[in-house]
This record gives C-alpha cells, sequence and structure tokens, in this order.
C-alpha cells in the first residue's frame, strides 16, 4: 500500500536557507488485503505542515498509518530527505540585496526609452 521513500508531501521550513523540504515515507507498508476487504482499509498522514530550521535528513516529523475499520494494522515513519540550515543574518542579508539588484535592473531596463 505504502512504498519506502514515497512522497508524503513538501514541507515549508520556517527560517530555513530554503523554504520547502520534502517528506517521504521512511518503509513499505505491505497489508493484506483481498478484492472483498479492500474498501475497508485507509491510509491516514499525520504530519506537521510546518517546521522550523535547522532540520536533518532522515529527521521524523510524522508518520503514515494503514487502518482497518478503525485500528491500526501498520505504519511508517514520514522523514525528511534533506538537511536545512538556519537562515543567518548574513544569509538573508546577501539574498535581501540581491532581490533588490535584480529588481532594480528590471525596473530600469523596462523604462528605457525606445
Amino acid at each position: 500500500m505504502v512504498r519506502s521513500g514515497e512522497l508524503v508531501d513538501n514541507v515549508q521550513v520556517m527560517d530555513g536557507r530554503t523554504d520547502f523540504t520534502r517528506a517521504v515515507t521512511r518503509e513499505t507498508l505491505l497489508v493484506p488485503v483481498t478484492q472483498s476487504n479492500r474498501d475497508e482499509f485507509r491510509t491516514v498522514v499525520e504530519i506537521a505542515k510546518t517546521i522550523s530550521a535547522p532540520v536533518a535528513s532522515g529527521q521524523k516529523i510524522g508518520v503514515v498509518k494503514v487502518m482497518y475499520h478503525d485500528k491500526e494494522v501498520a505504519s511508517t515513519d514520514v522523514v525528511l530527505t534533506e538537511s536545512v540550515k538556519r537562515k543567518s543574518l548574513f544569509f538573508s542579508l546577501k539574498n535581501f540585496l540581491a532581490k533588490l539588484l535584480i529588481d532594480s535592473e528590471a525596473l530600469i531596463f523596462n523604462n528605457r526609452p525606445s
């Protein structure tokens, strides 16, 4: 039902050098299912939608559960695929200045007389 490394979601990283990171399942979940009871199973995902940097690759941020009626029959951790460092003041200032320069150049080139 669930494969190892299957993408669960992209998770927002607050104060990180990148804004998002991928969350995937740690292990494969195999649950014996017959044609007659297939509709009685469901998959439940419980993950944090927003996390704060720094975070490490492989860090657990949630779980995927296979439910039969209301009973959990299998589960695996949801983990991050990459580490994200916290933004430093220098990193934030560098990005701000780069964006300011790009916006200024676009403004200058768009307002040139023909």
